[in-house]
């Protein structure tokens, strides 16, 4: 299990550099840039921002239980946030798997009515 949580960590953290470079041409767009539309797309590109940090968002509330607070809250179709707001939210919510992830874990298995519930808990 030390092994796939090494592994895992490692690919958490591609996945924040890769948003980081993702990103950083995105800083430099204009409004209507970012507001137009293509065939094929979610949207316009303002829109695929928001909805690619709210999927990650949506991972770390899967995986940890993690509720945003006003602070931390994305909303499809809400006035654009701006893509340094964005680049927040990933770097917060990709630290947050990361440190989950990087924790020593261990599985629990219960047994109840004959049914088994395992649980990936931290060690402590």
């Amino acid at each position: 299990m030390a092994d796939d949580n090494a592994i895992l960590v490692q690919l958490l953290r591609h996945m924040s550099w890769a948003n980081d470079q993702m990103l950083a041409p995105c800083r430099e767009l204009t409004d209507e840039q970012l507001t137009t539309e293509t065939a094929g797309t979610y949207g316009p590109l303002s829109q695929t921002l928001v909805h690619l940090a709210r999927a990650q968002g949506g991972y770390l509330t899967t995986l940890t239980g993690w509720r945003p607070d006003a602070k931390h809250r994305l909303e499809l179709g809400a006035p654009f946030p701006g893509v340094h707001r964005i680049a927040d939210y990933l770097r917060f919510t990709g630290g947050r798997l990361i440190e989950w992830r990087a924790m020593p874990r261990r599985i629990v298995s219960l047994r109840a009515s004959g049914m088994e519930h395992r649980s990936d808990t931290p060690n402590g």
